[in-house]
């Protein structure tokens, strides 16, 4: 009946289950509603309503709702094995052991400081009479699509490997500086502390992230976190938590207009696959793992944030033959400017210190 409450217990198994997890495993109860009449709307089998509630850290009933500290590690087959990885000390590159290739590691260059992303609709219009209007302009004034590295360094010292860089957009003054400390754990991880320093001349940033490239066999990826779909600050009402597996391609999403698309919001944890597995030797297949410091975001795809700001069209779009990786600590929200209001305060990126540790780790199955 409307308006009408009605209490259901939860299954004994569902809270003797808790009772035998970690104090830091989290657990989300997620309630769905269907119609048991069978209506032909919606459709069949299809949930009208669902909702998901953070029950908290530990056991069911214990504990406050966890929102930032390290997120725990994904499970992992009793049959996954290390895989060496390792840090170049000349220039923060990254090596992973692999059986195919020729048994020649994958190398990953060092990952780049990324404060762009291809603007949507809401962020401004590139074609049209509506040129010049939001803020695509003012972040193309500043250069953000294409910062020019300006200096680097790297030194090693007491077993890791430092590398300060300065970028700088279409002002030289406005100087963005990015420090990276690496440190490798036993072989088996490459760990990145990161501390970038946006000036106050850069009021309102696309994006606060490293990006780096994969060859484009890493076509499948996993993750905790918001989904299944895609998810922004200001933007993930319709997702939920959960663990979540698809490929990079089924992560585009075709606007007639390229744009940016595609992010998860609030991930703990993320896995890159490579489809090498599905050929020869199962054990050739290579998992990259990322895990933080704190929750992050994240982009994957074949095309690249280059083509989707230039191309006009989405039939201009062509696969680079690799897979884009871009590991975000601070993303803009999307707001809705296209036709209302711009994205609100809260969800703006602004200048300052950000500071955050992240981990890639390599295993194979």
């Amino acid at each position: 009946m409307p308006r009408a409450t009605v209490s259901v217990p939860l299954p004994r198994e569902v809270v003797g289950a808790t009772a035998e997890t970690p104090v830091s495993a989290e657990w989300h109860l997620t309630v769905t509603a269907f119609d048991r009449r069978h209506r032909s709307w919606p459709v069949e089998g299809r949930p009208f309503a669902q909702v998901q509630v953070d029950v908290g850290p530990g056991p069911v009933g214990r504990g406050a709702t966890a929102r930032r500290g390290r997120p725990s590690s994904p499970a992992r087959s009793d049959t996954a094995s290390v895989v060496g990885i390792w840090a170049d000390p000349a220039d923060g590159s990254i090596h992973v052991e692999r059986r195919h290739s020729g048994g020649a590691p994958l190398r990953i260059a060092a990952p780049e400081l990324c404060l762009w992303r291809p603007p949507t609709d809401n962020d401004g219009i590139s074609v049209g009479p509506l040129v010049g209007l939001g803020v695509r302009r003012q972040w193309l004034e500043w250069g953000l699509d294409s910062l020019r590295l300006i200096d680097h360094e790297v030194r090693t010292r007491r077993g890791s490997i430092r590398l300060d860089s300065n970028w700088v957009g279409a002002d030289p003054a406005a100087v963005v500086s990015h420090r990276r400390v690496i440190t490798v754990g036993n072989g088996s991880f490459v760990r990145m502390a990161e501390t970038v320093d946006v000036p106050a001349h850069f009021a309102d940033l696309p994006r606060i992230g490293m990006r780096f490239d994969l060859p484009d066999t890493f076509d499948q990826l996993e993750w905790f976190g918001l989904g299944p779909g895609d998810s922004y600050p200001d933007r993930h009402a319709a997702t939920r938590v959960g663990r979540w597996h698809t490929t990079v391609e089924e992560t585009h999403v075709r606007s007639v207009m390229p744009q940016e698309f595609g992010h998860r919001h609030d991930t703990r944890w993320l896995e890159l696959l490579d489809r090498h597995a599905a050929v020869g030797d199962p054990r050739s297949h290579t998992d990259l793992r990322i895990t933080a410091s704190r929750r992050f975001g994240f982009n994957v795809s074949h095309y690249g944030i280059t083509q989707l700001t230039d191309a006009v069209h989405a039939d201009e779009l062509v696969p680079t033959g690799r897979t884009e990786v871009i590991v975000d600590v601070a993303h803009r929200g999307l707001g809705s400017a296209a036709c209302g209001p711009d994205t609100h305060p809260r969800h703006l990126v602004g200048p300052g210190r950000f500071r955050w540790t992240w981990t890639l780790a390599a295993s194979r199955r």
